[in-house]
């Protein structure tokens, strides 16, 4: 019951650069565990050493006498460093942008830095600099407090300085930690001015959140990002092997969503609201369950959406993996950043919780009605989220480290996709349920591309989740906080509807044109691991990339009759 196919591990589909990749990654998260703080010249110091060194290392790869799975396994490293070094020039940028606000962090980078090193550190002269920073940050928080002298520093780039604030006060206190109580010199010095500077931070930190950024206790954060700009997303598209400007990738974005909204209103009319699509989600949103009953309905969901993969054949699900998932409650404190599900062995759920405000419980059980969780829990378990990473656990796993959100969120939406073509959704409600969200997947890709090189304000991207697309106050504020924020990976919310549609459009290719079965393709691909879809596409059918390779696959899939 339990036990693999052990044919399909006996035959590994084989890179010569598996220990290569794992090598790699492995040297990667070491060294951001060595260098927490990732703005620090000492981190992007040894950082572009880092990258350097292993491009040097790719130059002595006989890449001619690669195999087809080699030379995909050498550009997934390749792009790997260039992501790397993408964002970590984005931090130090950021960070340099806001050391005026942030006088006290080169004395915590040094004697935080001293402590990774192990390299000794005169407790009085540690005292000193934690005094002086004390005094600093007092200084710039006067400054902060007084009319007409924080103009320069707008809600934006005040949210980045809370951000590095926060980063900073976190690696001070694991210092103190690792040193109070043990070096009797540390703790008779520098107790004190520890606790002032730690004391002065607090109130610092409370001060950008409120008077800054504009955040109240017990009120949605308001939304304070700042954007990347158009060469930044331009180089990042590239980095995940996407052939297309992000100017043209709003526009798919647009026509998909104008499509998704036809859907709707024809939907909305089956429902008895014709010409009415607010209303018909108004109507939707009341079909949730009551307290103490979305967990069964999880569960009843999941099932359902297993039984519909058997019944059609469509991709293999091995018996442990069935049998091993399970499923936890998002805290109330979390569902105001985040009030939907989240995937895995395990599945979050999101439902109203008696803390909340009746407003919060209200909002959360709209946001969780069963159309909507149709929609989305088979994504989060099987044959989404659940179903890949079992597999990426499992196969090919030099590969789970150069993941991409384009096919780690690009897989489960591919299945929103397919299974609502399969007939999946069957009342008019489930099919709403399922337009909703391909709906919020659109605007995704058009508020973070679109924030991020300028033509969205964050007003433009509330209006489009909110007014648009029909999500709650508290959850489409989160959204678009989360969209434009940056971050590690500031393509993270537009590759979900893109590597959806880039997969389906690798699936029209190859099962539509009857290379590949319907369930060969969904087993193939789980096995092949995360990639970038074009070098998933280049592994599929057998193509021997160039070492000069640069992304020109045009393979979106489309739905509103665009055609590239």
């Amino acid at each position: 019951m339990y036990a693999p196919n052990l044919r399909l591990l006996l035959e590994p589909e084989g890179s010569p650069l598996h220990d290569v990749l794992v090598w790699f990654n492995s040297d990667e998260h070491g060294l951001s565990r060595r260098y927490p703080i990732e703005f620090s010249p000492a981190a992007c110091r040894e950082f572009a050493v880092f990258y350097d060194e292993w491009d040097a290392e790719l130059e002595k790869i006989d890449f001619d006498g690669l195999s087809v799975p080699g030379r995909v396994d050498y550009h997934l490293l390749r792009q790997r460093i260039a992501n790397g070094r993408l964002h970590r020039e984005q931090e130090r940028k950021r960070y340099e942008e806001s050391k005026v606000w942030l006088p006290f962090a080169e004395a915590v980078i040094e004697i935080e830095e001293r402590r990774l090193a192990i390299e000794p550190i005169d407790p009085e002269a540690a005292a000193g600099k934690l005094n002086d920073a004390c005094k600093a940050t007092m200084a710039v928080a006067e400054r902060l407090a007084k009319p007409g002298e924080n103009t320069d520093l707008d809600p934006a780039a005040g949210a980045v300085v809370l951000a590095c604030a926060r980063k900073l006060k976190a690696q001070l206190e694991n210092w103190y930690k690792e040193r109070n109580g043990y070096d009797p010199l540390i703790s008779w010095w520098a107790e004190k001015p520890y606790r002032e500077l730690t004391d002065t931070l607090d109130s610092y930190i409370k001060a950008l959140e409120t008077d800054i950024v504009g955040g109240k206790e017990g009120e949605i954060p308001p939304v304070a990002n700042k954007p990347l700009g158009r060469d930044f997303i331009v180089n990042a598209l590239r980095n995940e092997a996407i052939a297309y400007s992000p100017e043209e990738l709003i526009e798919i974005a647009e026509k998909e969503l104008a499509w998704c909204e036809a859907q709707m209103e024809s939907v909305a009319e089956e429902l008895g609201y014709p010409a009415n699509r607010a209303a018909a989600i108004e109507h939707i949103k009341k079909m949730h369950v009551q307290p103490g009953e979305q967990p069964y309905q999880g569960k009843a969901l999941a099932d359902e959406a297993i039984a519909f993969l058997d019944a059609n054949g469509l991709v293999s699900i091995p018996e442990h993996a069935r049998r091993v998932w399970r499923q936890t409650m998002i805290p109330p404190e979390t569902q105001m950043s985040y009030p939907f599900l989240w995937g895995g062995e395990t599945m979050g759920m999101s439902f109203s919780h008696s803390s909340m405000t009746h407003t919060q419980k209200l909002s959360s059980m709209r946001s969780n009605n069963i159309p909507f969780l149709r929609a989305t829990v088979h994504h989060e378990l099987i044959p989404g989220h659940h179903l890949q990473m079992y597999k990426q656990e499992r196969c090919n796993i030099h590969r789970r480290g150069f993941g991409t959100p384009f096919c780690g969120e690009g897989w489960p939406l591919y299945w929103e996709l397919l299974l609502f073509e399969k007939g999946f959704p069957k009342t008019p409600a489930d099919r709403l349920g399922f337009l909703f969200w391909r709906l919020h997947r659109c605007a995704r890709v058009m508020v973070v591309l679109g924030f991020h090189i300028g033509r969205y304000t964050i007003q433009d991207c509330l209006d489009l989740v909110i007014d648009r697309v029909g999500h709650e106050l508290e959850g489409g504020t989160s959204q678009v906080s989360w969209l434009t924020a940056g971050g590690a990976s500031p393509l993270y919310g537009a590759a979900y509807m893109l590597g959806g549609l880039q997969l389906m459009g690798l699936r029209r290719e190859l099962v539509d044109g009857g290379r590949m079965t319907e369930p060969e393709f969904h087993d193939a691909v789980l096995a092949a691991n995360s990639m970038p879809i074009e070098l998933l596409r280049a592994l599929l059918t057998d193509t021997p990339l160039a070492r000069d390779y640069e992304p020109a696959w045009r393979g979106l899939a489309s739905y509103s009759g665009t055609t590239d």
